[in-house]
């Protein structure tokens, strides 16, 4: 079996409103603050994504006044949660022997808005190397496979989710701090962390332990607090500076070997291979020429004078 995990882009949403009125599950009609760029058979997110009562919805008809009718809801909806306009409803995988080969449709999935990674699917086959389309399932436009970002089956694309950012960081509901925006910020920590612990521990990781993503969470929501409020916010819950220590600090800890990255089996992850000290006398010495340097160790470092 062959896990992947695919994330939604930000560049697939759009207008966003925000919910004037508790919803219910099962219903179909939502209140919200503007309809406008809302038409029928749209898709929208409703509720926070990443969390478990997110779901992606299809506009049933036009939207008058604040009202927006939708395809009866799984969850109910608190007000004020957000709902965002998604220009497509499924991915589409498609899997190949190589990365630049032609790539084989596989399946279609429903896109997850409930997982702050993505949608997961899963693989029983030859295929190595897999790619990603959006999907609208209305419209039945599809986005071309060239543009996707081939990947392989088991491969993390993220330490962490844009989610977890904005949850440490305080910035979940606010709008005005765009995911294109965290998820640029969370590459360039994801860097920094990997350069931090790569003279440790053999890159890629085989699976991202929870050590390594607090990291790199830690980090990325520091700087983004950092980045917002600047340097007047010691000791403060805002405080970016205080948040990028603790997750450095993470890391230092990592490269000293004071904290060990464990696997989901409690196996230490694969070390960097050390390269085996060259030196003279060594191993091969006594059986060499005395006009080689050759013969017996005389004396070796152990040894008192």
């Amino acid at each position: 079996m062959k896990p992947l995990i695919v994330p939604l882009e930000p560049f697939i949403k759009s207008s966003k409103t925000f919910l004037s009125a508790a919803v219910a599950a099962s219903a179909t009609p939502i209140s919200v603050d503007s309809i406008h760029t809302f038409s029928i058979n749209d898709y929208v997110i409703i509720g926070t994504e990443g969390k478990e009562n997110a779901e992606i919805k299809k506009i049933t008809s036009t939207p008058t006044g604040t009202t927006i009718e939708v395809e009866a809801l799984a969850f109910a909806h608190k007000i004020d949660e957000p709902v965002v306009k998604i220009a497509f409803n499924q991915r589409k995988l498609y899997g190949c022997l190589t990365k630049d080969g032609i790539y084989v449709f596989i399946e279609t999935k429903n896109i997850s808005v409930d997982n702050p990674q993505g949608t997961y699917f899963s693989y029983n086959g030859e295929y190595e190397w897999f790619k990603a389309t959006y999907y609208n399932e209305v419209t039945a436009i599809e986005t071309d496979i060239a543009d996707a970002i081939a990947g392989q089956a088991g491969e993390v694309q993220h330490f962490c989710s844009i989610y977890d950012i904005r949850e440490e960081a305080g910035f979940i509901d606010n709008p005005y701090i765009s995911d294109g925006r965290i998820h640029l910020l969370r590459t360039q920590v994801e860097s920094e962390v990997k350069g931090s612990i790569a003279s440790r521990y053999t890159l890629p990781l085989s699976e991202i332990p929870e050590i390594v993503k607090n990291a790199t969470i830690m980090i990325a929501a520091g700087r983004l607090l950092y980045r917002e409020y600047g340097s007047d916010t010691e000791g403060l819950s805002k405080d970016g500076i205080e948040k990028i220590k603790e997750g450095r600090g993470i890391l230092k800890a990592i490269r000293e070997g004071e904290l060990i990255l464990l696997s989901s089996d409690d196996e230490e992850l694969d070390l960097v291979n050390e390269t085996e000290a060259m030196g003279w006398p060594d191993s091969t010495t006594k059986d060499l020429s005395k006009e080689e340097s050759g013969g017996e160790i005389k004396f070796r470092i152990k040894d008192e004078f």
